[in-house]
């Protein structure tokens, strides 16, 4: 085994152990092949643009830069309060509603 293929390998399991999904081990185990992120892209079945986010966040900040980022997403419009306040409304019989009587 030559000085390349043993550091390849060593990447690989090192990747192998890290804490994040198999989509991103790929990815790592395919950039450290010395893939470009055209081919990763390619044989990942996403954009290209996708894999240089993700390698760049990972050159930047490591693992903990592969995970879901804070406030990615839309902002809930209704505190989780507010939203258990209207689900008990829902619940309860309408006010108001009058009540059919049944000939005696």
């Amino acid at each position: 085994m030559n000085k390349k293929n043993a550091r390849s390998t060593n990447y690989t399991e090192a990747i192998m152990r890290l804490p994040i999904g198999s989509f991103m081990r790929r990815l790592l185990v395919e950039s450290w092949a010395g893939k470009t992120p055209d081919e990763i892209a390619t044989e990942l079945d996403c954009h290209p643009k996708m894999i240089r986010i993700h390698l760049a966040r990972f050159n930047a900040e490591g693992v903990s830069g592969l995970g879901t980022r804070e406030g990615a997403g839309r902002k809930p419009r209704l505190t989780e309060r507010e939203r258990s306040q209207i689900l008990a409304l829902v619940k309860q019989p309408p006010s108001g509603r009058l009540e059919r009587r049944t000939s005696e």
